[in-house]
């Protein structure tokens, strides 16, 4: 997906060679690439207990930690992929060299968000709203009500480096 909301196609060598199919190629989604786990800005205990919070009604936390791990992970996925739009369209409270934190303006902002990422669990949706919520209070000494926490991603990282780097380096032209 791109920062449109648009899937990237790519065409394998059978699709290149079947050219009178009647279907169009079936387009293959680019993940972001990381080192790490998308989901790596949520520390275990701060998941476990979170999810202990939440009243797992199977009473098999350690799955539903390592589920909800695995939802916050994709949801990041997808929210470093939109990260253009939410830097247009909402405030940001809070900025890091790891992660930014949004204002969101109601609770039905946050649903729109796991609708789109299709995190359909309740369980999930409220463990996922309250670590991003943990998160902006640890972070921020006045956190929203609505806090989007969203990873930044590989290259926004490496240019705001890149430029740091740019900026401090002494001049060498005499």
């Amino acid at each position: 997906m791109n920062l449109f909301g648009t899937e990237f196609t790519t065409e394998t060598s059978e699709q290149r060679a079947d050219s009178g199919g009647e279907a169009p190629p079936e387009s293959i989604p680019i993940q972001t690439i990381r080192g790490g786990d998308a989901s790596d800005v949520v520390s275990e205990g701060l998941l476990r207990t979170t999810v202990a919070e939440h009243g797992d009604p199977a009473k098999n936390v350690p799955e539903t930690v390592r589920r909800v791990r695995g939802e916050f992970a994709s949801l990041q996925r997808v929210l470093e992929t939109r990260i253009a739009r939410y830097d247009a369209a909402l405030e940001v409270v809070f900025e890091d060299t790891e992660l930014i934190i949004y204002r969101l303006e109601t609770e039905r902002d946050f649903e729109n968000i796991l609708d789109f990422c299709e995190i359909e669990t309740a369980l999930h949706r409220r463990v996922i709203v309250a670590l991003m919520r943990a998160i902006a209070t640890d972070r921020t000494d006045t956190s929203p009500e609505y806090p989007l926490v969203v990873r930044k991603p590989t290259a926004f990282r490496a240019g705001e480096r890149h430029a740091r780097a740019r900026l401090t380096r002494p001049d060498r032209t005499n």
